[in-house]
């Protein structure tokens, strides 16, 4: 960030930034990966390129409910994907990551461009990622609900 920003006494230099943003990415971090999403989305001292953009901003997102990086790339990617830059127009995927960062604006917006078969299935991906099964009871094919005690 050091080398992207020029902060601290160092000299602006973006082929540093993008060495380093690339390793912390690779490894998981997702302020790494928000950031060198925003710098294929800007192209700042690289090719501008959308869909490496789209790429490292839903990794980034991935890490959501961590905060940081997260939570930008969550809405960034979202942001890429209606404006139509990374892929074609996917409302699904938009209207999913609108519900998930509270975005009611974005959500509405997005809800007026969808069809009834797009906005079911954008719904039902939605209440997953609330309420997402246990990993353990997921391996022994029980329903979360089903363990609770009564």
């Amino acid at each position: 960030m050091i080398y992207e920003h020029g902060q601290n006494g160092v000299e602006r230099d973006y082929l540093q930034a993008f060495k380093w943003l690339s390793m912390a990415a690779k490894q998981g971090q997702p302020d790494a990966q928000v950031t060198l999403g925003q710098m294929y989305e800007d192209g700042e001292g690289i090719p501008q390129d959308y869909l490496l953009a789209a790429y490292w901003y839903r990794k980034a997102a991935d890490h959501v409910p961590d905060l940081g990086g997260a939570g930008v790339g969550l809405n960034s990617v979202a942001q890429l994907y209606q404006e139509g830059h990374a892929t074609q127009e996917d409302y699904v995927f938009v209207y999913v990551w609108f519900a998930v960062a509270g975005a009611a604006d974005g959500l509405r917006n997005v809800t007026k461009k969808m069809n009834t078969t797009q906005l079911t299935e954008a719904q039902r991906r939605t209440i997953e990622w609330f309420h997402p099964r246990s990993v353990c009871s997921s391996a022994m094919g029980k329903d979360v609900a089903a363990s609770q005690p009564q």
